[in-house]
């Protein structure tokens, strides 16, 4: 059995005394434990706290290591500048499900050769093959609602970006089958969201507690080091249900290999074996599902508040379709339509910043960052920066209508070489969900109901699960 190894935990007197040795920025003036804590149940106050000190810091995480936060331009600049050989991948936590075949936990030439596969499955020139698949789960959904219905946005949407995933990504029809890959995924997500599966993720060993959690399951034969207690922890059983329906998705496609969805052109091409499929799939229903989830459920609840932007995207959609039914792959892609995408992304997006582990020492505005260091350029600053943004609070498109925000300023799926792969998919998908929403009905937002930004599982997310009322359209 393989052994935990000895670690003990830093003082806050060695973590201060050890970062101002290396010369990295100065130490948070908070003690290791509390900033754990802290990035454990509220990452975006904490963040936000230290960007709007303007000053470059060095939180100290324990076992993750630690991470040097800049909220500069010039770092901004650099980091997503900075190529393979000197920044690279600071996933490690996406291993407590994926293995290591894994798109998030490659580096260099491997990172690259790893990406263009992904890209040719779902970047820009593959959207069009899933566009209607989009197109009629946003309709099966419509389908069971009527003029007047109180609804859950966030359930609706985090169901409707799985569907789509099931659908494109692993091309699973439905059924039996489908039914309890959709029941294991939003269960395993769910399980992901409390505080003390944070704390456990950054105090335990990432591979011990994959195997703990994933047992048998684990995509790289990892033995259940913390035993019992791994089998305990949030997310276990959900994630070893998960695993095991994945892997019979893969056998079934083996034995019968047809289809255009990302799971069948895997297998057709015949590259992988299937630990490497599973962790392709894997990556992109963990990436790709509950964040487009969040995202879009937060556009919807922002077009509920200014309800006259249904009446403005319906009169783009009749003009650009001229009366023939939507097509997912004319969508008025620059106009309104995306233009409420971009600012939610903006307003609500999910990245808080550009995040890498230096793979070598470097220099960022005059401090030196040691190798292995995690490195955070801060995004979400200049998302809402008042001197960037006019009234950068308020939801307004209109304003992305002409607006042309450079990386460094403007960065939702991160940016540089490690760009989220699936921008492009995840920006087609709200677009056609919400083209779907705006032909069909209106979701306007009762005005006593306010959604805060909280923190949710690994990410910020809505403080509630977005009620909205269902309004026919005029």
């Amino acid at each position: 059995m393989t052994r935990l190894q000895q670690w003990v935990p830093p003082t806050e007197r060695r973590s201060r005394e050890a970062i101002l040795r290396a010369g990295m920025p100065p130490p948070w003036p908070e003690s290791p434990m509390r900033q754990v804590r802290r990035w454990a149940s509220d990452m975006d106050g904490l963040l936000g706290e230290a960007a709007a000190t303007g000053s470059a810091w060095t939180f100290d995480f324990w076992r993750q290591g630690r991470m040097a936060v800049f909220t500069s331009e010039s770092a901004r600049r650099q980091v997503l500048a900075a190529g393979p050989e000197e920044l690279g991948h600071a996933n490690d936590l996406a291993g407590l499900f994926v293995g290591p075949h894994s798109l998030l936990l490659r580096n260099g030439e491997d990172h690259a050769r790893a990406r263009r596969r992904t890209l040719k499955l779902i970047g820009a020139e593959r959207l069009s093959v899933y566009g209607q698949a989009m197109l009629d789960v946003t309709r099966e959904w419509l389908a069971t609602l009527s003029p007047g219905d109180e609804i859950e946005v966030l359930d609706a949407c985090q169901n409707m970006t799985l569907d789509i995933i099931l659908r494109t990504v692993l091309g699973v029809p439905p059924g039996p089958d489908y039914d309890a890959l959709h029941a294991a995924a939003r269960a395993f997500m769910m399980s992901g969201r409390s505080v003390a599966g944070n704390l456990a993720a950054l105090l335990l060993p990432t591979d011990a507690l994959r195997g703990a959690v994933l047992g048998p399951e684990d995509p790289t034969g990892g033995s259940a080091t913390l035993g019992a207690l791994g089998r305990s922890l949030p997310g276990a059983v959900e994630g070893r249900t998960l695993v095991s329906l994945l892997r019979a998705s893969i056998a079934r496609r083996r034995a019968k290999p047809d289809g255009d969805d990302v799971l069948a052109r895997l297998v057709q091409e015949g590259e992988l074996g299937d630990a490497a499929i599973l962790d392709e799939i894997a990556t992109l229903l963990l990436a790709g599902h509950d964040t487009t989830a969040v995202t879009l459920g937060w556009m919807l609840y922002r077009i509920g508040r200014r309800p006259t932007l249904w009446t403005e995207l319906r009169t783009e959609l009749e003009a650009h379709t001229e009366g023939e039914p939507l097509d997912p792959t004319k969508l008025p892609r620059r106009g309104l339509l995306g233009a409420c995408v971009m600012e939610s992304l903006r307003l609500d997006g999910l990245t808080l910043g550009v995040l890498r582990r230096a793979r070598r020492s470097v220099m960022i505005d005059g401090y030196r960052i040691p190798a292995g260091t995690l490195v955070n350029a801060l995004v979400r600053p200049r998302h809402i920066d008042p001197e960037r943004w006019d009234d950068p609070e308020r939801f307004a498109p209109e304003r992305m209508l002409s607006a042309k925000p450079a990386p460094h300023e403007f960065a939702p799926f991160g940016g540089g070489y490690r760009r989220c792969v699936g921008a492009s998919f995840a920006t087609y998908e709200m677009q056609i969900v919400l083209a779907g929403i705006a032909e069909a009905i209106e979701l306007h937002t009762p005005p006593d109901v306010v959604v805060d930004r909280v923190q949710y599982g690994p990410f910020p997310g809505p403080s509630n699960r977005i009620p909205m009322r269902v309004v026919a359209r005029p």
